[in-house]
């Protein structure tokens, strides 16, 4: 039987989001970092549960000895992602790594949406969501999308990896007076 050793101390868990499964491994910060250890890491988990950590089977995130979710692809292709939360780095591997290309025919004219700009998806929620984010989708041509947001005359053209759609009860409530407003 192979054994598989590593130098980094560590757990981990399984985790499926939008139809992708995540294997989250996430540093204890004792022995080496998940980070310059993350070959043998994987290799031990992947023995250890007889599985493949490799997409599109399986997509790896783990939290750094700093405390910041990162993603990693065999063979040593480490993936920024640089986010507080696994949630939202699971988000943001999706969007820009699995299927960027796909995004916009995920919206459709009506669709509520929140914009975050790049700088501010690293930050908390109180920095997000913010009612001049928050907008419906008016127009998509040609792949570009337009939004109208609140407090504003005409729908903006917005660029898509900044948008999300929205399916918090409260925004929605918020986008559904905004709408009223706008009638």
């Amino acid at each position: 039987m192979k054994q598989i050793m590593t130098k980094s101390n560590f757990t981990y868990q399984f985790l499926e989001f939008e139809g992708q499964k995540f294997l989250a491994i996430e540093d204890i910060g004792i022995g080496m970092s998940v980070t310059n250890d993350i070959e043998n890491v994987v290799a031990y988990i992947e023995h250890r549960d007889d599985i493949i950590a490799e997409a599109p089977e399986y997509y790896i995130i783990y939290r750094d000895s700093q405390g910041f979710w990162d993603g990693w692809q065999k063979p040593d292709n480490f993936i920024n992602l640089n986010c507080e939360f696994p949630e939202r780095a699971m988000l943001l591997y999706k969007r820009n790594i699995i299927e960027p290309e796909n995004k916009v025919a995920t919206f459709f004219p009506g669709d509520p949406v929140m914009y975050i700009p790049r700088h501010l998806m690293l930050g908390n929620d109180s920095e997000m969501v913010k009612d001049e984010n928050l907008g419906v989708i008016s127009s998509i041509q040609h792949g570009v999308v337009f939004v109208k947001y609140k407090g504003e005359d005409t729908a903006q053209n917005t660029p898509v990896e900044n948008l999300f759609k929205v399916t918090r009860p409260d925004l929605l409530a918020r986008i559904e007076k905004f709408k009223e407003d706008v009638k």
